[in-house]
């Protein structure tokens, strides 16, 4: 006879949960976690006794309200992995817990009983999802090594691009994501006295990076996908959030990139890796700096592990393009600015979805590339939930990402932008979205010229836009 758990032990049943999320088991995977944690708090703290399907698909996953879940399993798949993940760590991590946690079958309510102490230890699951720790690459050169063009490819520019692109990939697209975390972290409370001073005497940065770094709360810094970014890029096949989200365009992949005359086996491989651009790594670490001196404190994620429950709460950074990083396709209906890359010269540049069909590009480089301004985009709108902020970096290159960083650092320069928004209190900085100019070889404000500055508020899509961006 199972033994279940009495009501007034509610603490105890919290404190087990808390002790399971942080095990090896459970914290490595974003979707696992943020089950897990749902489940038990509608059971823990609204008493809830019946969880079903549709809406864990909704609230978890981010799946429209009614959505079919005949032909959408994304609920069974996970909490199928979710009981073997529990299982297995009840028989290793939390042997010693005397209590235990179950997710039946049919309804998805936890379920908290005493260990029975008969029960034998049977098998472990094999499978293991990558840890969400962000990791250097390994053996770049000997990977790079391995592409190669399909038969009678050569003769096709765009996919040399493409290959191109790859190679450089293995060398370039950086793992310095983890680089970056032990960076943050190690400054994250120290308090440079410079900056510090610097913020103390700039009155309009500082009510900025106050409102994207509370004293009182953590900001979600989110690193972009560099692997996912290059293979879009190469294979010109978009990745939607739902299909990142669930990683169901993995499954493609091979098909893809061999449609481009790519190797199939190491594009599916590099697709898995985790790693981030350059810019996004160097603006953590010039983020850690601004982070301690306000006193405030902020976590690093990759783009991977994060959810539709986190979008939705508390402030949040996104770094990178749509493409690079999915999570800023959430706000597509609140900003004008679209990002396309140009595989003939290799550049992402920017494009006004509010611009008539003749003015689209009017933003990119000449067909010789003789224009080398860099553009850089920066939002900073309410998160999905109405509870935090979200500032959306993004740029053309690692130049034009840290010119935006030096303009949101420039008094002048925010001072100017506060004006022109007109806010109707002073008390927080207004919402805003712009596009910025970088003059080639600045950086520095005087460098740049804002070129397209509005408060963010719904816009339509453009027919002409999204067929313009998936050409």
């Amino acid at each position: 006879m199972i033994e279940t758990v009495e009501k007034s032990d509610l603490q105890t049943q919290k404190e087990l949960v808390s002790r399971v999320v942080a095990s090896n088991v459970i914290c490595k995977s974003a979707r696992l976690r943020d089950l897990f944690l749902y489940l038990c708090n509608r059971v823990l703290d609204e008493s809830v006794d019946d969880i079903h399907e549709l809406e864990l698909g909704h609230k978890v996953f981010g799946r429209p309200e009614h959505y079919d879940t005949a032909t959408d399993n994304i609920v069974r798949v996970h909490a199928s992995l979710l009981r073997k993940r529990l299982a297995e760590h009840f028989q290793t991590e939390g042997i010693n817990e005397p209590l235990i946690i179950e997710i039946p079958r049919g309804n998805y309510a936890p379920i908290f009983r005493k260990r029975d102490c008969n029960t034998i230890v049977s098998d472990l699951p094999e499978s293991h999802e990558t840890p969400v720790s962000l990791s250097l690459p390994i053996s770049l050169e000997a990977e790079a090594a391995s592409i190669h063009l399909l038969p009678n490819a050569a003769s096709n520019p765009r996919t040399e691009i493409s290959v191109w692109k790859f190679r450089v990939a293995s060398f370039l697209a950086l793992g310095f994501a983890c680089l970056a975390v032990v960076l943050l972290v190690r400054t994250l409370n120290q308090r440079s006295h410079g900056i510090r001073a610097f913020l103390s005497s700039e009155p309009t940065v500082r009510q900025f990076w106050l409102d994207v770094f509370p004293q009182d709360a953590s900001t979600q810094v989110v690193l972009d996908d560099a692997s996912l970014d290059f293979y879009e890029e190469a294979t010109g096949h978009p990745v939607a959030l739902a299909e990142y989200f669930d990683r169901s365009y993995v499954r493609p992949a091979e098909e893809a990139a061999a449609a481009k005359h790519l190797d199939p086996s190491f594009a599916h491989a590099f697709l898995l890796r985790r790693q981030s651009n350059f810019a996004g790594v160097n603006l953590v670490s010039r983020l850690a700096q601004t982070t301690g001196a306000l006193g405030s404190t902020a976590n690093v994620q990759f783009a991977r592990d994060f959810s539709f429950r986190q979008v939705k709460s508390g402030n949040i950074i996104l770094l990178g393009t749509r493409q690079s990083n999915p999570w800023i396709q959430s706000f597509d209906s609140s900003l004008v600015l679209r990002w396309k890359f140009d595989p003939t010269l290799g550049i992402y540049y920017p494009i006004d979805r509010t611009a008539g069909s003749s003015e689209l590009n009017k933003f990119h480089a000449d067909a010789e590339g003789a224009s080398h301004d860099g553009y850089a985009s920066i939002a900073f709108l309410p998160n999905l939930g109405g509870t935090g902020s979200v500032l959306i970096v993004s740029g053309s290159g690692g130049s034009a990402v840290s010119a935006a960083l030096d303009f949101l650092n420039d008094e002048s320069s925010m001072s100017q932008l506060h004006a022109r928004l007109n806010p109707k209190t002073k008390d927080v900085f207004p919402y805003f979205e712009v596009l910025l100019k970088v003059a080639k070889g600045g950086g520095l404000p005087k460098f740049t010229t804002i070129m397209l500055c509005r408060s963010p508020q719904p816009v339509a899509d453009v027919q002409t836009v999204s067929a313009e961006l998936h050409r």
